[in-house]
């Protein structure tokens, strides 16, 4: 069997868009800001603290059963889905 040029792109495009959602979705790591900085070298503390709200990231907070306060809150960075957004240049240009 024997695909043409677009159909075999097309089916690599499809295996790769999978094998990411799958890192993404079962696989996934979740880092801390700290551990943000450290895995991606041009991001500094100052600059997370700036403009981390642009990146892909979730609030992972901490609630008292009894009393249904926030007792702690801390940024939660996905590792695929960073690297995903650097590589496909998601990046270019973050609008303030």
């Amino acid at each position: 069997m024997t695909f043409d040029k677009a159909t075999r792109q097309a089916i690599c495009e499809a295996v790769s868009r999978e094998i990411a959602k799958q890192m993404e979705d079962y696989q996934e790591r979740w880092l801390t800001a700290e551990e943000v900085c450290k895995t991606f070298g041009m991001i500094s503390p100052d600059w997370l603290k700036r403009y981390g709200h642009k990146l892909p990231r979730e609030r992972m907070e901490v609630t008292d059963s009894k009393t249904g306060k926030v007792t702690a809150s801390r940024w939660g960075y996905p590792l695929h889905r960073l690297q995903r957004f650097f590589a496909e240049h998601e990046n270019k240009s973050i609008t303030i």
